[in-house]
């Protein structure tokens, strides 16, 4: 029986709040989010995105099969984020 790395650490939360994270930065989180089936808490609050990098983490979060939670109000991300 082998067990793999992948198949022991398992992400559930991701805190990013206040992380100066930037648009530069939405690429590579919305790779992540796609790569990443078992998330169910991202808080992305009090970072320096555009409406252009909200608008693309929103869709990316949108088709996350996982996410329930948004951190507070949303974790910054506009209201359409928000799944309540």
């Amino acid at each position: 029986n082998t067990t793999t790395a992948s198949s022991l650490c398992r992400l559930l939360s991701l805190n990013l709040r206040a992380n100066n994270l930037t648009d530069g930065c939405v690429e590579v989180l919305t790779d992540a989010l796609e790569n990443n089936s078992s998330l169910e808490a991202i808080n992305l609050c009090d970072n320096d995105f555009t409406d252009e990098g909200n608008e693309a983490l929103v869709q990316s979060l949108l088709k996350h099969p996982t996410i329930q939670d948004y951190g507070e109000e949303g974790g910054g991300l506009p209201a359409e984020c928000v799944l309540t």
